[in-house]
């Protein structure tokens, strides 16, 4: 239900508007009338009434809903918040539990192999075998996947599927992106303020490559980009050399496979 929601000034007027209607009080609007004071109390509080529905209208829109709100809302879709989830993801899991309680489509499977350990993305590719076959690509929050986080999500995968489905829990082929570069700074530059500033250009390219997806493209511009926004103190970046996975990529944009998924490997900032 909708609430039209009146301020404390829109209160008193509506109120006052009424009463000198209504009655023969032609000086209610005498500055500090014993009238208007009482009105003025009341209305302060019915404001705040307002604002109360406000909050709890807003609050009960899982779009919108934050903190033991959101929660409450999970309670009514039987998913519990995970230790140390921020909203934003358990939103997205509340949302999806719909399709999750189906329990064998792809969605449901994804968000099952999401909430394993070392997990950062699903992508799930059907007919990669033919009719009635799927893989689902694991991509690592840190390091490599191991033996045994792969097992737990192929695992899933077969507690999940549906009858004559067949699924498979795969690595990506992992290509490490190498960086040499130098960084050119302001002549009025702190010496002694250098070194962070390069260590954060190191940074922000590892965070770059960490956010490109399984068989998307690495951006030369960005990298560029991404090192020139690091610091005001920079005029210039010098790109030396890139490999991808030890062979030498000219200074273009590279593209992996379907199947590939870059990782920052040795990034040189000098």
């Amino acid at each position: 239900m909708a609430i039209i929601r009146r301020s404390v000034e829109e209160l008193d007027s509506n109120a006052i508007a009424r009463i000198v209607a209504n009655t023969d009080l032609q000086k209610i609007n005498t500055r500090g009338s014993l009238v208007r004071e009482l009105l003025r109390s009341i209305n302060t509080t019915l404001g705040q009434l307002y604002n109360d529905f406000d909050i709890g209208l807003s609050q009960s829109l899982i779009s919108r809903a934050e903190g033991i709100f959101l929660d409450g809302l999970g309670d009514l879709f039987a998913i519990k918040r995970l230790p140390s989830e921020i909203d934003s993801n358990f939103r997205f899991r509340i949302v999806n539990q719909v399709l999750e309680l189906a329990d064998t489509n792809a969605t449901a499977i994804r968000l099952k192999i999401l909430v394993l350990d070392n997990v950062r993305d699903v992508i799930v590719r059907d007919f990669t075998f033919g009719i009635g076959s799927f893989q689902a690509f694991v991509l690592p929050e840190v390091g490599a996947l191991t033996d045994t986080q792969l097992n737990a999500a192929q695992l899933v995968i077969d507690e999940h599927k549906a009858l004559g489905v067949f699924g498979l829990a795969i690595k990506p082929i992992e290509l490490a992106v190498d960086l040499s570069m130098e960084v050119m700074f302001r002549k009025d530059t702190n010496l002694a303020e250098r070194p962070a500033i390069r260590d954060s250009v190191k940074l922000n390219i590892i965070n770059y490559i960490d956010t490109i997806s399984l068989g998307e493209p690495l951006i030369f511009d960005q990298i560029i980009k991404n090192a020139l926004n690091t610091s005001s103190n920079i005029i210039d970046i010098s790109i030396k050399e890139m490999r991808v996975n030890e062979d030498l990529v000219l200074f273009r944009d590279f593209t992996p496979n379907d199947d590939e998924l870059l990782i920052p490997g040795n990034i040189t900032v000098t």
